[in-house]
């Protein structure tokens, strides 16, 4: 496409992120990130509108409640329409990136000093991979385009104060950057998860909700923590996906290509001079063992009836 003088026309993109978090065993800090344009917006609310109705689901949904089978559980039935639906037709209107962090390779001293409390240093790592997170999101998914625009960073609210650093610390250093992201979200908005909470429009709760089930089953299909029926078989439901994407990342003719990504870091464990290069994505990588495909573990069998396999 050109402008009224022939020259190539610009490419501006206006998006909105969905963010969740999970972590793992103390081992993995994932942040997950769901992109929606915003011309997807209405398209979307409808088939969330639809996904809740056959699932005849009013409550609200996260994964780690998901103890029931899709056969009991109208909970468990949405999060597996929403899981099956990233591999059809959600991924014409999302896009979702998650990035692990193992922290065991992390030096933690190079995120406060010695005498520093821990909770200091894990907000330090925690806002500083959200922020990485979120930038290396936007950069991939639209690396071809002028200019992104990020208008809104959405999460559900928690109790955190008013200078709390979650909420500007991401929007102001990506905005820092020298690149084709432009954010105009000075902070994250905190949401309500309560569905009764008339303020947010429902997509908005619903795309919150399920970015917290897809970090929630990627996280199970990576490292198998838990053994609840709904759990896996929403993981279940994810699982082609997320192996086609890591064994094959950069697969062009891939209908996830710069829809679907999963990155981890770091390869091996880091020193201070790698870390404060302003582009360390060169530790950076994409590949790892899948525990949920574990032949001890993954079996064929009635999920609804996982409950038998619980020591008495």
């Amino acid at each position: 496409m050109h402008d009224l003088f022939g020259r190539p026309a610009e490419i501006e993109t206006q998006v909105v992120a969905f963010h969740d978090e999970r972590r793992q065993r103390k081992e993995w800090l994932y942040h997950g990130f769901l992109i929606v344009e915003r011309g997807d917006g209405p398209e979307l609310a409808s088939m969330l509108e639809e996904h809740r109705r056959r699932a005849v689901c009013e409550k609200a949904v996260h994964f780690v409640g998901l103890d029931g089978s899709s056969r009991r559980s109208s909970r468990t039935k949405l999060a597996v329409a929403w899981a099956r639906a990233l591999d059809r037709e959600l991924l014409e209107r999302v896009r979702f990136f998650l990035l692990g962090v193992d922290t065991r390779k992390i030096d933690r001293w190079l995120f406060g000093s010695d005498d520093g409390s821990r909770s200091e240093v894990e907000t330090c790592i925690y806002n500083r991979f959200f922020e990485i997170g979120l930038f290396m999101a936007l950069r991939w998914f639209f690396t071809r385009h002028d200019k992104v625009e990020l208008v809104k960073i959405f999460a559900e609210k928690r109790d955190l104060p008013v200078d709390d650093p979650f909420l500007s610390h991401a929007p102001y250093r990506i905005e820092q950057r020298d690149s084709n992201v432009v954010v105009r979200a000075p902070e994250v908005t905190m949401v309500p998860g309560k569905a009764e909470d008339g303020e947010w429009p429902v997509w908005i709760r619903d795309s919150l909700q399920m970015t917290d089930v897809f970090v929630g089953a990627f996280a199970q299909v990576l490292d198998n923590p838990n053994r609840k029926a709904g759990c896996c078989e929403v993981a279940e439901a994810v699982l082609s996906q997320i192996r086609k994407t890591i064994e094959n990342p950069f697969n062009v003719n891939s209908r996830a290509y710069k829809r679907l990504a999963v990155r981890f870091f770091p390869d091996k464990s880091i020193d201070e001079q790698i870390y404060e290069a302003e582009r360390p994505y060169g530790r950076m990588y994409e590949q790892r063992e899948l525990k949920f495909l574990n032949p001890a573990q993954l079996t064929l069998f009635d999920w609804s009836d996982i409950s038998l396999l619980a020591p008495k």
